[in-house]
């Protein structure tokens, strides 16, 4: 989308915990809950479903305020995402074309339409990613979501507890937001 504010947000250590403590919710889920469901455009009933799935407290009016101060914050987001809700084809991050299903709700569709560019985008990513610690002599054994599993020798930890967030965090140098990888 561009949106300058989303991209700042996104340049900020936390996205999430900013949420969290802007919005005064709980904890980081809450906050979570309340960003991916309002940026997927789903109304107070989805956020409220997914409160509730993942054990956020939540009433109709807080998902009501919390949606209205996601959207008024990032509006250059939200005139994207509804440009393309109606769309039935739509181009990936980096080229990909995404075919959204019929049979599936107005509502539901357009969900599908926004999420397709942002996850695809993110599973692009990943596996430039993988194919970076490859090339770079790692063994990758595992991705789950956006993990990746790395196996390494005792005696290369330290080297790789280095070298692996610096080839994952440049292995899409086009993006206008950095990529921040955590290493456990």
């Amino acid at each position: 989308s561009q949106d300058p504010d989303l991209m700042e947000a996104c340049r900020s250590a936390d996205i999430h915990e900013e949420m969290r403590q802007l919005f005064g919710l709980p904890d980081r889920r809450a906050a979570k809950v309340g960003l991916f469901g309002t940026m997927y455009l789903g109304g107070p009933q989805i956020l409220l479903k997914k409160a509730q799935k993942y054990g956020v407290p939540m009433d109709w009016k807080q998902a009501e305020r919390l949606q209205g101060r996601v959207m008024s914050m990032m509006p250059d987001y939200f005139r994207w995402a509804y440009s393309i809700a109606d769309e039935r084809v739509v181009d990936g991050l980096f080229g990909r074309v995404h075919h959204i299903p019929l049979g599936m709700d107005e509502g539901h569709m357009g969900r599908e339409a926004v999420n397709a560019p942002i996850q695809g985008g993110a599973a692009d990513i990943c596996k430039f990613q993988m194919l970076a610690l490859h090339r770079a002599g790692y063994k990758v054994v595992a991705q789950v979501h956006d993990s990746v599993i790395v196996e390494v020798g005792e005696s290369d930890l330290a080297d790789a507890r280095v070298d692996v967030p610096r080839i994952m965090e440049g292995a899409a140098p086009e993006l206008d937001v950095p990529i921040k990888v955590e290493v456990k």
